[in-house]
């Protein structure tokens, strides 16, 4: 594709616990390419995360059948896990970035901005990590995303978490029994409980993230074990989206790998409510990109 060095393109970013995806369009809002690469959370790990966001741009521009040496001529807007903590955020603006700008807000940002359009409300993600916001005029009200370890109830990876705990006690016949255990092992190409603790010691959340299925996979056979995890993961993502409601936002939707799944298990009063989201969260990210770059 020919284009004209001069002419301004932009790309949005949206980086994650387990994936990057980018998007790039042309002054006219044209999408000439899209590009998905590794995770991209600097808290976790800057270095991964600066590699996966350049690759998922160059990623795009090979599906816009761009040259990558047009990087430079990109503005670029992102939206990052992590950045809502001040070390993920201060080293991304310490970065020495390959775009000719670079605008930075967190990833509960972006999507809420995609979610809408533009416009305001409330967004809640439900992938790796679950956290919410919701947005009027300049007033940010956050809940949740306190990190695996700390928190993030209901999301991918606590509810992998949960299968692996359970798991390794009905083993050990110290909890009731649950087919999680054997959906585990087979997902993880193991044969004995023991050998889980080996594959997943020290894993990060993206890979806990990964066995949040074995969870609805279980229930679905009617294991109750699992059930209740869903009801308890469910629970807590319905009170932290009944807060955002108490907000009054004019819109309300929810993001992220999971929240189609869980969604049948919350409350009725938040699936009356949740409303289909408008743009990706990368096309937030181009939307703050644009708002930041004719601010100057």
């Amino acid at each position: 594709m020919s284009i004209n060095s001069t002419q301004p393109l932009f790309v949005g970013i949206d980086g994650g616990g387990s994936k990057c995806r980018s998007i790039i369009v042309d002054e006219n809002d044209h999408i000439l390419g899209t590009g998905v690469s590794g995770p991209a959370n600097p808290m976790n790990d800057y270095e991964t995360a600066i590699s996966s966001i350049v690759e998922s741009v160059e990623l795009a521009l090979d599906d816009a059948k761009l040259d990558r040496s047009l990087m430079p001529n990109l503005i670029a807007g992102a939206g990052l896990a992590g950045v809502n903590f001040s070390a993920g955020r201060d080293k991304m603006l310490a970065w020495s970035h390959p775009f000719a700008e670079f605008y930075l807000t967190t990833d509960l940002h972006s999507a809420c901005i995609g979610a809408h359009k533009g416009s305001d409300g409330a967004v809640m993600i439900v992938g790796t990590g679950s956290i919410g916001i919701s947005v009027k005029d300049n007033d940010h009200f956050i809940l949740g995303g306190h990190g695996f370890l700390q928190g993030d109830m209901g999301s991918g990876a606590w509810f992998g978490l949960q299968a692996v705990r359970l798991a390794l006690s009905s083993a050990d016949q110290l909890s009731p029994s649950t087919k999680m255990l054997d959906i585990l092992l087979e997902k993880l190409s193991i044969s004995h409980h023991l050998d889980i603790m080996e594959v997943m010691a020290n894993k990060p959340a993206r890979n806990f993230a990964q066995l949040a299925s074995v969870v609805f996979q279980a229930a679905e056979e009617g294991d109750k074990v699992a059930l209740e995890v869903i009801h308890e993961g469910a629970g807590y993502l319905s009170r932290l989206a009944m807060r955002l409601l108490d907000q009054s936002p004019q819109r309300f939707s929810m993001v992220g790998g999971l929240a189609p799944i869980v969604l049948p298990f919350m409350d009725e009063r938040v699936q009356a409510v949740v409303q289909p989201t408008l743009e990706e969260p990368e096309v937030g990210a181009l939307y703050f990109a644009r708002q930041q770059h004719f601010k100057k």
